[in-house]
């Protein structure tokens, strides 16, 4: 009868430590630094497909920018091999964090 509970309870408990569960739980609570590049939790909310709005509302404005087809926001001033965003026509891409 315990062992039953016990793996009952160690069954929950993986289901509430999935990868899905914890970036669901991250996703719901709102960014407590937003507009903020330099915060990593800001880096990991996001999303490929995020419209330029919805980056600079996490990141902030950037450093530079520069413009195309496929778009480069820098975040520093170490160009490509510092934290940086890349859109394709207009949605986020791609990114590299701090």
């Amino acid at each position: 009868m315990l062992s039953q509970r016990v793996g009952e309870l160690e069954r929950r408990l993986d289901a509430i430590e999935s990868p899905e569960i914890k970036a669901a739980i991250q996703q719901a609570v709102p960014p407590t630094n937003p507009g903020d590049s330099a915060d990593g939790s800001n880096w990991s909310r996001l999303k490929i497909g995020f419209t330029y709005s919805d980056v600079r509302e996490l990141l902030g404005e950037p450093l530079k920018i520069k413009p195309g087809d496929v778009e480069l926001w820098y975040y520093s001033d170490q160009g490509a091999d510092g934290p940086h965003v890349k859109f394709v026509f207009r949605l986020l891409n791609n990114w590299k964090a701090p």
